[in-house]
């Protein structure tokens, strides 16, 4: 996924994986409490593209649906 390694897609059956923030977190949360350690590569590498498209600018530090995915 180049500079979305680490983000689940929006729809795993298109040809075009949008990644998606809402989906890498239930991915991560269902790793998490399968027994997965913070340390295993595909969380590690979940929590990183999450930390990387948050919010930066704004005040609040959440997800923008709109902002998250540039080409």
């Amino acid at each position: 996924m180049g500079d979305d390694q680490g983000a689940w897609p929006r729809e795993p059956s298109l040809s075009t994986k949008l990644p998606d923030v809402v989906r890498t977190a239930f991915a991560l949360e269902a790793l998490l409490k399968a027994g997965n350690d913070v340390d295993a590569l595909p969380v590690e590498q979940g929590i990183r593209w999450l930390l990387k498209v948050q919010n930066k600018s704004d005040d609040d530090g959440g997800w923008s649906f709109s902002m998250w995915y540039r080409q």
